[in-house]
């Protein structure tokens, strides 16, 4: 007869010399063996230590954001996390924290400080290792509130009339571009929102005496980054040519300006003549009175 004893449990006692214990203990248990034959009894003693690689989802990352006024964007607190019920045994003693793949710490702390750059997306990876497995979570964290990244370009042109046409694009120059990359923006524009793939212009309208607020926000898979700009027109427009087309093209009008002009030029001739006799008038009287 045999007593199995795990832990300060009995498991089995039968004829046969071993059973199951289901599940594996998660840490190092007593194990006693007890033998009878009816007359006598005897008893071993063991120690027991499972050995379990991390499961597969031990781990979790933890991002805290932190201010600092050596550093413009802050700081990023990166911490690996371990629930107690997911140490596995031997447990975790190396924790190593990857920053868009690049190794920053391996060490047992499960913590490193990173200054992200604020407008570029930073992918985390944190891997746990106890000697016998390892297990790793990933994780991707973007600025919420970091430098402007949009460049918004206006170019002007004149449309019809007094208005003024202006075309907007947003554009993500290739030094700030996040990963995955910024890849479609919302225009807004005198309170009209279009919606652009990639830097395609907008063209807009806008009268010439006032200034315009453009607002540009661009989005990838893990958030959104938004940029305004004024942009007001270079010069007023002076409808000169729509003064002169409204008032020349109209018959009526010509044949009035017209009408004004050949009664001027009579006028001046009359005006003329009238004055070259009374210029003549005193001589021929003078010479007469000298005659006689």
């Amino acid at each position: 007869m045999y007593e199995i004893t795990v832990g300060g449990v009995v498991l089995s006692r039968s004829s046969s010399p071993q059973t199951r214990l289901s599940p594996s203990p998660r840490w190092c248990v007593d194990v006693s063996c007890k033998g009878s034959n009816g007359l006598r009894n005897t008893t071993t003693t063991s120690i027991h230590c499972p050995k379990h690689a991390p499961a597969a989802d031990a781990l979790s990352i933890r991002l805290h954001e932190q201010q600092d006024t050596n550093h413009p964007g802050g700081n990023l607190l990166v911490s690996c996390q371990l629930k107690p019920r997911n140490q596995p045994y031997p447990p975790i003693h190396t924790f190593t924290i990857k920053v868009d793949q690049e190794i920053v710490s391996s060490t047992e702390v499960p913590s490193f400080t990173i200054a992200p750059r604020p407008d570029k997306c930073t992918h985390v990876t944190c891997l746990g290792q106890n000697g016998v497995g390892s297990t790793s979570v990933e994780k991707t964290y973007c600025p919420t509130g970091g430098d402007d990244v949009i460049d918004i370009k206006v170019a002007e042109h004149w449309g019809d009339g007094t208005d003024v046409m202006f075309e907007v694009s947003c554009h993500v120059p290739r030094e700030y571009q996040p990963q995955p990359g910024v890849h479609s923006f919302a225009i807004t524009v005198n309170n009209v929102t279009w919606s652009t793939h990639g830097s395609t212009p907008i063209s807009v309208k806008q009268s010439p005496d006032s200034c315009t607020t453009i607002t540009c926000e661009g989005v990838n898979e893990y958030g959104s980054t938004t940029t305004g700009k004024t942009f007001c027109p270079t010069d007023k427009f002076c409808p000169e040519m729509e003064t002169v087309e409204g008032l020349l093209h109209q018959e009526s009008t010509t044949a009035a300006l017209l009408t004004i002009a050949f009664i001027l030029s009579v006028a001046v001739c009359v005006a003329a003549v009238i004055r070259r006799k009374q210029l003549s008038s005193p001589t021929e009287l003078s010479i007469t009175d000298s005659t006689s």
